[in-house]
């Protein structure tokens, strides 16, 4: 198991599970919607899972 380094990487997990969208989960964080995309991409990468379910149409 790898440790998160990034603590920003949780942030954006957190904001991205309380809104349900890239986009309001943005602007939580003063960022724009693809960058919490790519910052959660990177999250799962490190984690070797997905952490959505991006089944769901209209969601992340």
């Amino acid at each position: 198991m790898q440790v998160i380094t990034d603590w920003y990487d949780l942030q954006v997990f957190l904001a991205l599970s309380r809104t349900n969208r890239l986009a309001s989960a943005g602007a939580a964080l003063c960022v724009d919607g693809t960058t919490v995309r790519r910052r959660l991409s990177r999250l799962e990468a490190r984690l070797g899972r997905p952490c959505s379910n991006r089944a769901i149409p209209g969601r992340c």
